[in-house]
């Protein structure tokens, strides 16, 4: 059979074109093939730090409480009364004895002159009994007289004097209740609070001011029983406020559970030259040993994986060369820029501590430092 030399090249031509086709296809899968191990990719230098497995490990512990004065008291009258006159206000700087507040003394002083006039008539009636004591005794000795008159003046003179004792007594209460009258700082410090106004009525105990001691603070701070078993009084411990850290002496540990917050309260004397607050609030900072498997590692060693775990690449020798390779960890405590983790890892893994948007799991890599 005769061949067509126009169907000839016509054939030739098709056959040409789809090996033409074939070799660009191939080419372009070839090109877009992800690098394998067998691939010809140079390793990328990675940073690795080795994991060290720890039974344990420290955490910083803050616990929360509130800067108190000294002394910070509710200052009352030992009397009852009427307040006349009340110089102390709000945030005015007293020292100990300074005058605070009176109360109204009229009716004080009238009891007291009653008292005093007492007495005087009761000294003369007893001048009067003790001179008449003597003559019934001098007309004893004579025989002019019987014992009884003697008796019955001695009996005079006594009860006289017990008058005069129960006088005495009334009018040194009454100087008391006048002296009592003027409330007076009981140590040096700045008036918080005037909780009554001039004119007042108060009862003997009813808080007239809120007096805060100037100088002297203490830290009082609530911690968990465990905790507080841990500390030692006279230690000093670090306690912050303002962004500020100092130090606090620990004076004493209370021996009850708050039932509020089902914490020991620990008390710290703190230095004189802060500049706080009554009722400022004060962090305790504490480190404390955590029994738990796993180890420290940089925070930029991790990536995000599923279900709250994180993953991280793993350096291994493999006939390849060294091979990156994901592992699963869990997060257990942070620390700046340190995490301290469990999970799969093995004793001394050189785990990548870096770049990590750069690798994927199987990539060849050349670790730094080896």
């Amino acid at each position: 059979m005769a061949v067509n030399p126009s169907a000839l090249k016509v054939t030739l031509l098709a056959v040409a074109v789809a090996a033409l086709i074939t070799t660009a296809v191939t080419q372009l899968l070839y090109a877009t093939k992800p690098n394998t191990l067998s691939g010809t990719a140079a390793p990328l230098p990675v940073a690795v730090t080795p994991f060290i497995k720890q039974s344990a490990y420290t955490r910083l512990g803050r616990f929360i409480g509130v800067v108190s004065a000294e002394n910070d008291s509710l200052v009352a009258f030992e009397v009852a009364g009427s307040v006349s006159s009340l110089p102390a206000t709000n945030g005015l700087r007293v020292i100990r004895g300074d005058r605070l507040a009176t109360l109204d003394t009229d009716r004080k002083t009238a009891a007291l002159a009653t008292a005093e006039a007492e007495i005087r008539r009761v000294k003369a009636d007893l001048n009067l009994a003790q001179l008449q004591q003597q003559r019934v005794t001098d007309l004893l000795e004579k025989g002019l007289v019987s014992q009884q008159a003697v008796d019955e003046a001695n009996y005079t003179v006594d009860a006289l004097q017990a008058t005069l004792d129960r006088a005495t007594s009334t009018a040194t209460g009454a100087g008391l209740d006048i002296e009592k009258s003027t409330l007076t700082a009981p140590f040096s410090g700045v008036v918080a609070k005037r909780l009554v106004e001039v004119g007042a009525v108060v009862n003997a105990g009813t808080p007239v001011l809120q007096l805060i001691s100037d100088g002297k603070l203490e830290a009082r701070i609530g911690v968990p029983q465990q905790i507080a078993a841990t500390l030692s009084i006279g230690d000093s411990y670090t306690i912050t406020a303002d962004n500020r850290s100092f130090t606090g002496r620990l004076r004493a540990i209370r021996q009850d559970i708050d039932p509020v917050t089902l914490t020991v309260g620990a008390i710290f004397d703190l230095p004189e030259a802060l500049a706080l607050l009554d009722g400022q609030s004060v962090t305790l900072e504490l480190e404390e040993s955590v029994p738990m498997e796993g180890g420290w590692l940089p925070l930029d060693a991790l990536t995000e994986g599923d279900r709250g775990l994180w993953n991280v690449l793993v350096v291994n020798a493999e006939i390849e060369g060294h091979i990156a390779r994901r592992e699963t960890v869990e997060v257990i405590y942070s620390r700046g820029d340190q995490v301290f983790v469990r999970g799969t890892l093995a004793e001394q893994a050189l785990v990548i501590s870096g770049g990590l948007q750069r690798l994927s799991s199987g990539r060849i890599v050349e670790p730094l430092g080896l």
